[in-house]
């Protein structure tokens, strides 16, 4: 039995051999049928032409004998038909079954029976009956007619000939076309080829071109028990320069990437674009025991400043490293793993990370929750509690904060720290951030309307402020629920604000412009400057808990709370201080001044229902 292999052998693998073999397999399939068709259409217009005549003719010759009133007119007139050429035979039955027939019809051979079809009976005589019908309509006898088919035959050879001719003709172009096309299609086979291995702006060999090298050089692995490297690597914040300086600059930082690579890569190593800033590079042979002082030179050559016109741009890679056979034996799992490898590096701000089996648990846990994430938001699994702020100077809870909980089912509750950098990550966070606005507004709604109103507030992401629709969205949601913007407070972290200063300013600009109290979260945490910090559009700052939680023991975290407290007047905004644990540390705060007191001393974080009887319904 020959096998599949062995019968594929004899294909071409070229793409100009295959194109020329599919060509020629098509010609000799369809022209033969098309040749057939035809011929059987000419041949089939031909017998129907001829059959229609000869029923004509004979109709109307017998109409005409039927007129004729003696014996030897009869004879005369069929003797005519036979020196026409075309009848053969001639001759009239008459009903008392005598015969009268021409004197040359003697000469003839031929034997009558009628025939209904061209050809039938062989001898190439078509023979056709047609009654003598007098004026009285009576049937006086009975013409017998036999017409040649030969003229016609030979009508239908010559057609079958001619199309012989124009089938040959035909075929002999194709093959002429076939030989002019072959150098401008194996040309082309050899550009397409280059384009679908390599990537365009860059030359280097894409993602399918790598899993290709990756996948032989496995083979070649296992048959000679060595091993090897995939190093994976991409540009950190490559979206910010392409978004800030243009998509050419970005262009031009990858093609400097690519000649770096190139530089830092070992004689036998490969060096591929997988897309966007992702590259790779094959490390084999007797480097792949150097891989980590390859990966330290890779990373060491991506430090150094790229130079775009007048600017010199910095730009940190992430790198991580997958061995074949330790972290897996094919290009999928290697691929993976580097990946892995190299998200960590970037959690890390490492140079470079060898994957490591606890880095995929972890990875395998946030892929996870990702997912569930965003079903979690679809089927409102998340809560909101709600932290109480004290006012140090009526002594009464005037607000509280927003915190949103998940209650995973299988892992249990998931601390707000945990998910929402996720949801950051995975582009759930503007999702996330209208999701908990609109509990909190429901919810302010509700207190409200039972005659209980209190201040909400609630956090904001910087993603969120990458968000140009953002105050039309709270101001919506706002309306929807019948709220004045004086419900409403948002925090925004120092770190988030002065990450993209200008751009923040707008948006708090906005929001501000509407009614909405803004307060600066983790103050002290960040860089801010105060020249900056004067411009902006808040009403508070509120002091990070990590400076407030020590502040009795640590005379730093006191002196750092006092300065903010002192700042935040002389800039004449209000002062929240979070973290408060203890009394005493709330009785200090009321003493040098600060505003608003919120920490597990005054609540814990509370459901709605009971936030309701604990500090509304006193």
């Amino acid at each position: 039995m020959v096998s599949p292999a062995t019968t594929r052998s004899w294909l071409p693998k070229s793409l100009t051999a295959r194109l020329l073999l599919g060509l020629l397999t098509i010609h000799a399939a369809l022209l033969p049928l098309l040749f057939v068709g035809l011929l059987y259409i000419v041949k089939q217009g031909y017998q129907t032409q001829f059959v229609e005549q000869v029923r004509s003719s004979a109709y109307l010759l017998a109409n005409n004998l039927s007129h004729v009133s003696s014996n030897s007119a009869v004879a005369e007139q069929l003797e005519e038909a036979l020196l026409s050429g075309r009848i053969l035979h001639a001759q009239v039955v008459l009903t008392n079954g005598k015969i009268i027939a021409p004197d040359i019809s003697q000469k003839q051979t031929h034997i009558f029976h009628e025939d209904f079809a061209f050809g039938e009976g062989g001898d190439s005589v078509y023979f056709i009956a047609a009654p003598l019908i007098n004026a009285n309509n009576d049937i006086q006898g009975i013409l017998q007619l036999g017409y040649d088919e030969m003229p016609t035959r030979d009508q239908i050879a010559f057609a079958n000939q001619r199309g012989l001719v124009l089938a040959s003709i035909y075929i002999l172009l194709s093959f002429a076309l076939v030989a002019f096309l072959s150098p401008k299609l194996a040309r082309m086979q050899k550009k397409l080829v280059y384009q679908a291995q390599h990537d365009s702006l860059t030359g280097l060999p894409n993602r399918n071109h790598m899993q290709s090298i990756i996948e032989r050089e496995t083979k070649l692995a296992r048959r000679h028990a060595k091993s090897f490297a995939l190093i994976l690597l991409d540009l950190d914040n490559f979206k910010e320069v392409n978004d800030t300086l243009g998509h050419d600059t970005g262009d031009s930082i990858l093609i400097e990437t690519a000649s770096r690579l190139q530089e830092c890569a070992p004689g036998s190593g490969i060096v591929a674009r997988l897309g966007g800033d992702e590259f790779s590079l094959l490390v084999r042979g007797d480097a792949a025991v150097h891989t980590l002082k390859i990966a330290d030179n890779l990373s060491r050559a991506l430090q150094k400043p790229f130079t775009e016109g007048e600017q010199s741009l910095h730009i940190r890679p992430s790198v991580g490293i997958a061995l074949f056979p330790d972290h897996g034996t094919d290009f999928t799992t290697l691929l993976r793993r580097a990946d892995i490898a190299m998200y960590e590096a970037k959690r890390k701000r490492s140079d470079y990370v060898i994957y490591d089996s606890n880095i995929d648990k972890h990875s395998l846990r946030k892929l996870t929750m990702s997912t569930e994430l965003r079903e979690a938001l679809e089927h409102n699994e998340l809560v909101i509690h709600f932290q109480p702020k004290l006012n140090l100077i009526s002594n009464t809870i005037t607000s509280a904060e927003v915190l949103v909980r998940w209650q995973h089912p299988r892992m249990g509750l998931i601390p707000p720290d945990e998910f929402v950098p996720l949801a950051e990550q995975v582009g759930l966070i503007d999702s996330l951030t209208m999701y908990v606005l609109r509990l909190a507004l429901q919810q302010s709604q509700i207190w409200n309307a039972a005659g209980t109103p209190i201040k909400l507030a609630v956090n904001l992401s910087a993603w969120n402020l990458q968000n140009d629709d953002l105050p039309d969205q709270i101001n919506t949601l706002l309306t929807e629920f019948d709220l004045s913007a004086s419900s409403l407070e948002l925090e925004i972290t120092e770190s988030a604000i002065f990450s993209d200063l200008a751009h923040a300013s707008e948006i708090l600009e906005h929001i501000h412009a509407a009614g909405i109290q803004l307060a600066i979260d983790d103050f002290g945490t960040g860089y801010s400057s105060l020249s900056h910090l004067k411009k902006l559009p808040a009403s508070y700052i509120k002091i990070d808990k990590s400076f407030v939680m020590d502040m009795d023991n640590d005379e730093n975290d006191s002196a750092i709370v006092h300065a903010s407290i002192d700042l935040a007047k002389n800039l004449g905004l209000s002062v929240i201080a979070e973290g408060v644990e203890h009394e005493q540390t709330l009785i200090r705060l009321k003493t040098i001044g600060c505003d608003v007191a919120q920490g597990f001393f005054i609540s814990r974080p509370l459901p709605a229902d009971d936030f309701e009887k604990r500090f509304l319904l006193k």
